[in-house]
């Protein structure tokens, strides 16, 4: 048999365009204004505010006794701030609620001026911040959904 029969007589194996369309990945409409890394952007956002609250769930007590406890939520928060550099300009620029650029520089002092972290304004951010601005993230995805 030869490989155009093996295919079918239109070349494409015989699926038709329905069978084809089916398998086809569906475009999330963030995607498809902001660019196809977006909606991945701000699930990983999430992610990591769930980290954060889980950080917050063991207690300022606990944070401040423990060392462990704020090295991992400066780590969360960097991976915050790092998510954000992830998201498209005209992204954070159309939805100015979240203050982008703070979150981004919060990782920047973090990762560049560690010894003078102020662990008590970082517990804030993580306790009464980054939940309101997950709070925007979601309604934004699923608005969008």
């Amino acid at each position: 048999m030869s490989r155009r029969q093996d295919r079918g007589s239109n070349g494409d194996g015989g699926r038709d365009a329905a069978t084809e369309n089916a398998g086809a990945e569906v475009v999330h409409p963030l995607d498809a204004a902001y660019g196809d890394r977006t909606t991945r952007a701000l699930r990983d956002f999430l992610a990591h505010a769930d980290m954060a609250a889980e950080v917050v769930s063991r207690g300022r007590p606990a944070y401040d006794a423990d060392l462990t406890l704020r090295l991992a939520a400066e780590a969360v928060s960097s991976r915050l701030g790092e998510t954000v550099a992830r998201l498209p300009e005209n992204f954070r620029r159309d939805h100015g609620a979240v203050p982008w650029r703070l979150i981004r520089a919060t990782r920047n002092r973090i990762g560049h001026d560690y010894n003078v972290i102020d662990h008590a304004l970082l517990w804030a951010a993580l306790a009464e911040q980054v939940p309101a601005h997950a709070g925007y993230v979601r309604g934004v995805l699923e608005a969008d959904s």
